[in-house]
């Protein structure tokens, strides 16, 4: 059983959220019409998430059809460091005899993680007996922003 007690907000970051919110004032100050939104305040959420109990849970360790399992080999970046393109190169390792690529070829990716960390994950956030429920998300601000708001 891993423990998050040992976890924290890092001061760094609270004086660093202070320091930001005092230049952001400054630089795009608030109209005399509008007042701050107290920090124990909650917004209103913008989407809605609910268990959608009229399908079944899924649970699925395959990707679309037509894909097949690969094991990363290398992952080896081959543009500069300080390049505004990250290209790489990629060696995967498949079972599949149907595998078959020319140079150019783009490959989608659907990463997977290992069981036991999955579960591991799930029984931290004590999220296990829910983790296959399907959901349904809506928006949720049928009525718009409260007035004096904008997006």
């Amino acid at each position: 059983m891993v423990s998050w007690a040992n976890s924290r907000t890092d001061g760094v970051f609270l004086e660093w959220s202070t320091s930001l919110w005092k230049v952001l004032d400054g630089l795009f100050p608030l109209s005399a019409t509008m007042t701050p939104i107290p920090e124990n305040q909650l917004l209103p959420p913008r989407y809605k998430v609910v268990f959608n109990s009229s399908n079944p849970p899924v649970r699925s360790n395959s990707g679309p059809a037509n894909s097949f399992p690969c094991k990363l080999k290398q992952n080896k970046r081959i543009t500069a460091t300080g390049h505004w393109q990250d290209v790489r190169h990629v060696i995967l390792e498949s079972q599949s005899p149907t595998l078959s690529y020319e140079p150019g070829d783009i490959a989608v990716l659907y990463p997977s993680n290992p069981p036991e960390e999955v579960e591991t994950f799930l029984d931290i956030l004590r999220w296990a007996e829910i983790a296959d429920q399907p959901l349904s998300v809506t928006h949720a601000l049928t009525g718009g922003l409260p007035a004096g708001y904008s997006h």
